[in-house]
């Protein structure tokens, strides 16, 4: 699934609200990818990998180890979906939203109320 890129200032509000915590829990960088009506209508990335000299810039290839915080993520996203009808069920495969998954080599990809391991 590729997105077109349409960036407006419509969330620059998130993208400083990201920064205000990046300052203030003194973390070493940050990204901001905000999908609306099926376009990136903002990126944003700031920082680096770690502290050391030479350290590699956060961009839009960078992977965040974030452990158990994309659950609470994944739980409000098909909670907020099952709320306004985008999905029917949480025992829905969910191939049958996301087909083009399919094409994406994933370690498995499961049923909303089970997933899988997820790439993060």
């Amino acid at each position: 699934m590729f997105l077109e890129k349409n960036i407006s200032t419509q969330f620059n509000q998130v993208i400083e609200h990201v920064r205000n915590t990046h300052d203030t829990v003194k973390a070493l960088g940050y990204a901001v990818l905000v999908i609306h009506n099926d376009q990136i209508v903002t990126e944003h990335y700031a920082g680096y990998h770690s502290q050391l000299q030479h350290a590699k810039a956060i961009n839009e290839d960078s992977q965040f180890h974030i452990a158990s915080v994309r659950k609470s993520y994944t739980g409000f996203c098909i909670a907020w979906a099952l709320h306004y009808g985008y999905i029917q069920s949480i025992d829905d495969p969910v191939l049958h939203y996301l087909p083009d998954l399919d094409k994406v080599k994933l370690p498995s990809v499961g049923v909303f109320s089970h997933p899988p391991l997820m790439v993060s």
